[in-house]
């Protein structure tokens, strides 16, 4: 092999591989848009069920508009996963650095957590991005903060404006990506087993309901690791 050549994978050069693999995740985005809101509806019409009818005798019948959708998407999300998979055996046998390249998924996305548990990361490469995405999420919580401050500024109590109505609806819908993206990373956080000490959500008691159902996420997170450890 000429010096500074890299190694071949089997009928691919490196390059071949690296564009295979960017072509997997630019479809992986495209089904992600259509996956997501299928998953939604069907795990939410499954706790509806429960919280109106309990576990009963674990039979549930599910109307054919929700389950149909959810199950037309088992094939391709089976073949993308089996493609990805044929990939990361291409890439590594390439002689390529251990880490793939960034697939550009939602971090608590369907396809995203699969892909992750086809190649997980090395330990320390693992912490520091989460310990970024938390960081990322106190950024946005601030962000958050101080536009609920400017629009209470602006309002007029007794006749807000619909501009002000709408700010305030976006600031509501805001927390509650937060609140969604926080849990997902407190979960991942967890199963990699870094441990209890997790970066703070960034909010202050200023704000009030939100901050107390942050920290009444991060409350029952410590109590069901504590109930864990004495099993």
């Amino acid at each position: 092999m000429p010096p500074h050549a890299e190694p071949q994978a089997p009928g691919r050069t490196p390059n071949e591989v690296r564009a295979a693999l960017e072509d997997v995740y630019q479809r992986s985005r495209e089904l992600t848009v259509v996956i997501e809101p299928v998953f939604a509806r069907y795990v939410n019409w499954i706790q509806d069920d429960f919280d109106e009818n309990g576990d009963g005798d674990g039979g549930i019948d599910i109307p054919d508009e929700i389950v149909g959708p959810y199950d037309e998407l088992g094939p391709p999300i089976d073949s993308l996963l089996a493609e990805h998979a044929a990939l990361i055996a291409q890439w590594d046998a390439a002689g390529l650095p251990y880490e793939l390249p960034p697939h550009g998924l939602p971090l608590d996305s369907h396809l995203a957590v699969q892909f992750g548990a086809q190649r997980p990361e090395p330990p320390e490469a693992h912490r520091a991005r989460l310990t970024q995405h938390f960081s990322e999420l106190q950024t946005w919580a601030e962000a958050n903060m101080a536009q609920a401050q400017r629009l209470e500024e602006l309002a007029d109590p007794d006749e807000p404006t619909d501009e002000i109505i709408e700010g305030m609806i976006e600031v509501e819908r805001s927390y509650e990506q937060l609140i969604h993206h926080r849990l997902a990373l407190l979960c991942e956080w967890d199963r990699a087993g870094f441990g209890q000490v997790v970066p703070p959500h960034g909010l202050d008691p200023t704000v009030h309901f939100h901050f107390q159902r942050f920290e009444a996420l991060d409350q029952q997170r410590l109590a069901a690791i504590a109930a864990m450890a004495e099993r």
